[in-house]
């Protein structure tokens, strides 16, 4: 299509990814402090969704948020950024990085909720 850009040629969803240091002996901490903080996300125009990774041996934990828009995914900076600091110091953690990307490829074309015998 001419005058249009690859993004806007098919349906992207853009994403934020945080990077955090906690100290693995508060990983329920951590986890508990962003099921909260995801909750406050939700309400937020915009957003899609979102994953917390963990690794229980080494403290580090990874937030992936997803959003509509790029122009939506900008104007939740603030109040992101205030939320991931207040998760990741409730756990005694820190915020090592945060960078925006657009989602170029999805694989696997659904969502599956894991139980708890499975995680």
């Amino acid at each position: 299509m001419a005058g249009t850009t690859r993004a806007e040629e098919r349906r992207s969803v853009f994403a934020r990814i945080a990077r955090y240091d906690v100290p693995p002996e508060e990983l329920e901490e951590t986890i508990n402090a962003f099921r909260e903080a995801g909750a406050s996300l939700q309400k937020l125009e915009g957003m899609i969704g979102g994953y917390l990774l963990v690794d229980p041996e080494e403290g580090t934990t990874i937030s992936l948020t997803l959003w509509e828009t790029q122009r939506l995914l900008e104007a939740s900076q603030t109040r992101a950024a205030s939320l991931r600091q207040r998760a990741v110091q409730a756990a005694g953690g820190s915020v090592q990085s945060v960078a925006n990307y657009e989602v170029a490829l999805e694989f696997g074309g659904h969502t599956r909720v894991l139980t708890e015998d499975e995680a």
